[in-house]
Order: structure tokens, then C-alpha cells, then sequence
């Protein structure tokens, strides 16, 4: 069907491509965190009698010990409890509230004060972009089209015509 070289590399990098796009669109939609890219406020509240709790070694099991952002999202931490508390670099009064911009993705260790072990994982990633997308299918497409189109010239070679032949 494709005796020309050029046009079996087009016609199976064609198929790799939105092969590769597939296999890319299932894995962001399965392993996307949180289900969302862009960022958001998003509220942490320490609830009345934290301090009580974090003083005899226990946690609050409404507090996670580890939270997980995109980068760009804000976080407030709003204080319900009767003592201050502090989380990395905000330091919380009872009854207020404090404001921690989260910009830079990596992996943070903050201090915490209403932790029982006083540190709080904060892990912020990137956003996932059309950009970064659009590197995925061509990381999986290309690759694969250039291999299938090889594999597809041993297994089919192309026929030279008669004519072709000096």
C-alpha cells in the first residue's frame, strides 16, 4: 500500500502520535492530584482544643500530616483554638488567620505546632500545562512512530518497481 518511504513514515507516525496522545490523556486523568491544575484557595482549619491534644502526644485526625498543592494555591490556616500556633513561616493567634502563598513546587518540611511531631509536609507541584501535555504525546509519539515505521520496513520491505533498477 506505502511503497514510498516517506509517506509509511507519515501514515505510522500519524497512528504513534495519537496512540501516544491516548496512553498520555489516560495517565493525566488517572493520576492527576486532587482532580484539579490551577490553582486555589485552599483552607486549613485547626479546630478547638489542638493544643490540648498535641500536649498529651496526640494527633487531631481532622489535620493531615501531609497535604499535597499546585503550585500557585494559597493557603489559609484559620485558628480555632485557644493557643497560636505556627506553621512554617505564618504564625496563627487564636481566632485569625494567616496566608501562605505556595509558589515554588518542591517538597517542603514545615514546623508546626500542631503536629505532634512539629513538622508538616507540604508537597506543591507544578501545574500541568497544554505545553507540558503536548510533551508527553510527542515523548510517546515520535519515539514509537520512528520505531514502528523501521520495524515496518523489515517487515514489509518496499517493491521496487523494474523500471526503478539501473
Amino acid at each position: 500500500m506505502f511503497n514510498s518511504p516517506g509517506l509509511r513514515f507519515i501514515f505510522v507516525l500519524l497512528i504513534a502520535l495519537t496512540a501516544g496522545w491516548a496512553i498520555s490523556e489516560i495517565s493525566y486523568l488517572s493520576l492527576r492530584p486532587s482532580g484539579r491544575d490551577t490553582p486555589q484557595q485552599v483552607e486549613l482549619v485547626i479546630p478547638k482544643g489542638t493544643a490540648e491534644l498535641i500536649e498529651y502526644g496526640k494527633e487531631d485526625p481532622a489535620i493531615l500530616k501531609e497535604m499535597t498543592f499546585v503550585a500557585g494555591d494559597i493557603l489559609v490556616v484559620r485558628n480555632e483554638d485557644i493557643t497560636s500556633h505556627q506553621l512554617g513561616p505564618i504564625w496563627v493567634p487564636p481566632g485569625s488567620s494567616g496566608v501562605l502563598t505556595l509558589n515554588s513546587p518542591n517538597f517542603y518540611q514545615l514546623s508546626c505546632s500542631f503536629q505532634p511531631g512539629r513538622v508538616m509536609g507540604i508537597d506543591v507541584r507544578p501545574g500541568l500545562t497544554t505545553w507540558i501535555r503536548l510533551q508527553g504525546v510527542l515523548s510517546i509519539g515520535i519515539p514509537s512512530g520512528v520505531l514502528f515505521w523501521l520495524y515496518s520496513l523489515v517487515l514489509w520491505p518496499i517493491r521496487r518497481s523494474s523500471s526503478d533498477v539501473l
